[in-house]
């Protein structure tokens, strides 16, 4: 279901922000609401509460979301910046702000985006992966522990 595999997110950005210094990180679902000072306030069972009782609005907008990012952070980002995106991309048909993607990924220093659907699903009904993957440096498939691993072993690879 949705909410587990939001649970299994959460934890996974929770657990970056225990070892990677820096980390600043972000729930969606129609807004974007950043999570930093939860992940690193409260303990494990409080910060995923709360983090996803803080997004979730209603329907996902991913468009929205990135105008969220342009004004909170998108003036952090700069050369040295990793930017880690968890999601599926399905916009239910909001426009989905393919330029502010692309601005996020020409200031960033590498951008990956981890979906939990099936390449073949992309770009199908209101997924707009295939216009989100032109401004990732790296998209994949990650639906289980195996494949976050790799995933997160080729992040740190590629994100040197």
């Amino acid at each position: 279901s949705v909410s587990a595999l939001s649970q299994f997110l959460l934890l996974f950005v929770y657990s970056l922000s225990e070892v990677l210094r820096g980390v600043r990180s972000f729930s969606l679902c129609s807004n974007l609401v950043e999570t930093t000072e939860i992940f690193n306030e409260k303990n494990i069972d409080k910060a995923l509460k709360d983090a996803a009782e803080a997004a979730m609005l209603g329907a996902t907008d991913y468009g929205q979301a990135l105008e969220d990012f342009d004004d909170i952070a998108l003036s952090d980002v700069d050369r040295r910046t990793t930017v880690l995106i968890l999601g599926d991309g399905r916009s239910n048909y909001t426009n989905p702000r393919v330029d502010l993607m692309r601005r996020l990924h020409d200031q960033a220093h590498f951008v990956m985006w981890l979906n939990p659907e099936p390449e073949t699903f992309w770009g199908t009904g209101d997924s707009e992966m295939h216009r989100y993957r032109a401004y990732s440096d790296l998209t994949k498939t990650v639906n289980s522990l195996a494949d976050l691993e790799r995933a997160v072993s080729l992040m740190m690879i590629r994100a040197q």
